[in-house]
């Protein structure tokens, strides 16, 4: 799957898992969240389609950011899941935030490897002369 597109998708999904929430607690700030990290990646996949590299970047840190910012909640799914504590929606919101923000980072580092990788193939072949047939 293109990568552009996969930004694209991440970035609903996280939107709406902030709507679902927030249908679910009324609690505006999980609404911002889901919207603000979901919007970002959307934007960086558009961002992408003009100038590649640096919509990977930009996704990059995006997704770092989602990452760290929600992973304690994804520390409270797994303490609800090993002991009788509660879980509440908010907690299971940005775990998927988490969760997501993860599949992303990932993909986007790949992406930034082959990105290089290309780059430097198409160095190598434009330093590289091909040898002459004059006698």
């Amino acid at each position: 799957m293109n990568l552009r597109v996969l930004l694209i998708i991440g970035g609903v999904m996280i939107a709406a898992i902030g709507v679902l929430a927030f249908l679910r607690t009324r609690d505006g700030a999980i609404l911002n969240a889901g919207m603000s990290l979901g919007g970002i990646f959307v934007i960086c996949g558009l961002f992408s389609i003009k100038l590649p590299f640096h919509g990977l970047i930009a996704a990059t840190v995006t997704a770092m950011v989602g990452l760290a910012g929600n992973l304690s909640s994804a520390a409270d799914i797994f303490r609800a899941l090993t002991a009788a504590i509660p879980l509440t929606p908010q907690a299971t919101a940005r775990a998927g935030f988490a969760a997501v923000s993860l599949v992303l980072l990932i993909a986007a580092l790949r992406g930034i490897q082959r990105f290089r990788v290309s780059h430097r193939l198409q160095q190598q072949n434009r330093h590289h002369r091909p040898p002459s047939n004059k006698p």
